[in-house]
């Protein structure tokens, strides 16, 4: 499975991690991220997060040969605004899916509200044409646009206690991330 997203934030790629654990299934995933990020977090190879360097998306074209291994990638390149259309996704994916991998467009929104972190809402949307995949994350982000007045939100930290890894990994950066907003 190939999963295109839309790029909001940093924790973008530690929520893939989230989102894995609530599928259930065991999956094998790999995040393609900027080279210098796993340069300065390290941890981040041992999590399957992949430099992006040349070279790289066609090798994981051959990682997503079986099933049961997934790659995710966020082809707008850099954060931006979900509200912001268009997308603007790059064509690097078409590398990943040149072997007939199953391509799912993945819209991410955070959601601020009472709390001092955000809710994280994903929608998952069915399978496209990897050139179908922008417009399908812009629909996406619509529904999510459309749905959150109506959502009662858990607090992030609330849910990590009793998530896998990823759901761990979130709730420690973010705690982090206050820890260090409160010190300024």
């Amino acid at each position: 499975m190939l999963f295109r997203s839309n790029h909001v934030g940093w924790w973008d790629g530690i929520l893939t991690l989230v989102v894995d654990d609530a599928l259930g299934a065991e999956v094998e995933s790999r995040v393609v991220t900027e080279a210098a990020t796993v340069r300065r977090l390290p941890f981040l190879a041992w999590m399957g997060f992949v430099p992006l360097r040349p070279g790289a998306l066609r090798g994981l074209s051959g990682f997503l040969d079986r099933p049961g291994r997934a790659v995710w990638i966020f082809p707008q390149g850099k954060h931006r605004p979900a509200h912001l259309r268009p997308l603007g996704f790059q064509p690097g994916a078409a590398f990943v899916a040149r072997g007939g991998a199953t391509v799912l467009p993945v819209s991410i929104q955070y959601l601020f509200r009472d709390h001092p972190s955000p809710a994280a809402l994903v929608h998952i949307g069915a399978p496209v044409p990897i050139d179908a995949a922008e417009q399908a994350v812009a629909e996406g982000l619509d529904r999510l646009d459309a749905a959150a007045p109506d959502l009662a939100l858990v607090p992030t930290r609330a849910q990590a206690t009793d998530g896998g890894a990823g759901a761990r990994a979130l709730a420690w950066m973010t705690r982090t991330w206050e820890a260090a907003c409160a010190r300024w």
